[in-house]
């Protein structure tokens, strides 16, 4: 599913971008269950895991800008 796009400002929005939040973190923790991130020593030299972490961080950072304000009804 991709991840809802502008501010959020109704209602219907903002539980879609609720409904992304929950299917992504339910994602990541079957990811996380299959290919914990390990302290860098052991991992291997092209790992994508740390890269993988870092844009999931700037995405919640981004939707959560777009739900800031949004009061609901």
């Amino acid at each position: 599913m991709q991840c809802p796009r502008g501010r959020v400002n109704t209602e219907a929005g903002a539980e879609a971008l609720r409904r992304w939040l929950r299917q992504e973190r339910q994602a990541w923790m079957d990811a996380m269950r299959h290919d914990p991130l390990l302290p860098s020593s052991l991992l291997p030299d092209d790992y994508a895991g740390r890269r993988a972490w870092e844009v999931r961080l700037e995405m919640m950072r981004e939707a959560g800008e777009r739900m800031r304000g949004y009061k609901m009804s």
